[in-house]
């Protein structure tokens, strides 16, 4: 989604997950490997705050 930060929440749902845990389990591995960072701001689908992810390459 072009480095727009999403949250765990919007990227179970999108990618049709059965839990939110699924999707925090791998967005926290992915933080701080290539190119993805995690942080706490608004979620580019929701625009609720929170822990978001987005790609920073």
């Amino acid at each position: 989604m072009d480095g727009t930060p999403l949250c765990d929440e919007c990227i179970a749902d999108r990618l049709d997950l059965s839990s939110i845990a699924q999707a925090s389990v791998v967005t926290s591995s992915a933080s701080g490997t290539g190119g993805f960072e995690r942080l706490r701001g608004p979620c580019g689908l929701c625009g609720e705050p929170g822990p978001v992810i987005r790609y920073n390459g």
